[in-house]
Order: structure tokens, then sequence, then C-alpha cells
């Protein structure tokens, strides 16, 4: 009897903590620039946004009554982890805060590597692939935040490339059965 209780526990907590395939379609759509080879790298600690001050500053077009919902459900927010499965060829990859350097260091060592070997060829054209993606990024994204009767929604994000990134806020509505990007704002950078 014990072990049925652990099993089911561990399952709605798997439930409560996965995300389903269509928030992260969301979470992927409020990225501006994917990187190379279709990966997502994403940090899975919990930022804390104010997220009052953002929407007095950047209301985002939302009703004072669509942010009263939003700032309410976002204080009653405790999970800290995101799930992602792998999606639309998308490969999620978890990092911690501490591993972002290092991640975005040895993407800037095999550039260097292929770029000295594309030069050694003269591959002009190869070279100009590899610049085409300049930047790499690692992603933060916020628990999405459903109101207006869970027809729309709001994911707070970041984006690292190093020794900068922005952070952003976007909305999404229910169109069709499906989420589409409503409007996407930076709210800083750092």
């Amino acid at each position: 009897m014990r072990n049925f209780f652990t099993s089911l526990i561990l399952f709605f907590t798997n439930i409560l903590f996965a995300q389903s395939i269509e928030e992260q379609k969301m979470f992927v759509n409020t990225i501006s620039n994917h990187n190379q080879n279709r990966e997502i790298p994403y940090v899975i600690e919990r930022y804390n946004y104010d997220l009052a001050s953002i929407l007095k500053y950047n209301p985002l077009n939302l009703s004072k009554k669509n942010i009263r919902e939003i700032i309410r459900k976002n204080k009653r927010i405790t999970l800290d982890t995101i799930h992602f499965s792998r999606i639309d060829s998308f490969t999620f990859i978890r990092l911690k805060q501490e591993e972002i350097f290092n991640y975005l260091q040895s993407i800037k060592i095999k550039k260097l590597e292929k770029r000295r070997y594309f030069n050694e060829q003269n591959d002009i054209e190869s070279i100009k692939k590899l610049d085409q993606n300049l930047y790499h990024y690692v992603y933060y994204f916020g628990m999405p935040i459903y109101f207006d009767n869970n027809q729309s929604c709001l994911i707070e994000s970041a984006e690292y490339c190093g020794g900068c990134g922005v952070t952003k806020i976007s909305v999404f509505s229910n169109i069709d059965n499906g989420w589409e990007l409503i409007k996407s704002e930076t709210i800083g950078e750092f």
C-alpha cells in the first residue's frame, strides 16, 4: 500500500512539472533566434521578476483586469523547474546557472576550429554559413501564467549570449486550438 501511494505521488508530481507540447511550443515561439543544430539550452533555476512593476510600465496592451489577474496568479506560482520533451526536431538541454559560460565557451572554441579549417581549405561558402549564426543563446523561461479564462497566456523569458542578454515578456492567445504569439516586448538588458 505504501508503494502505491509513493507511485501515485510521483505520478502526479511528474504531471504537475511536465509541460504540454503546446506549452513547450509557446516557449520556443518566444525565442527570436534559434540555436545551431536546433538545440535549445535553458537554465533550470527560477528567476523572480517584479511582474507588477514590469506591467505598470509596459502593459502590453492588456486591460487592467487582465493585469490584476496575471499578478494575482503569479504570486501563487511555486514550481521551480520546467521539463521539456523533444518537439518539432528541437532538442532541449538543461543547464545550471554556473554552466552557462562553459557551454557558450565550448561552442566558441568549436567555431574557431571550424573557421581555421575552412580558411585552410579556402572554403569561402562554408565560412559564410558559419558566420550566419554568430550568436548562441542560453534561455530561461518563466512558468506560463494563464488569464482571460485560460484563453491567453503570459510568459517571461531571458536570452543569454555570454556577457550580455535580454529579458522579454510575451503574450500568447489560444486561436483555433493553437497558441499564437500576440505581442512580445524586451523589458531589460544585462
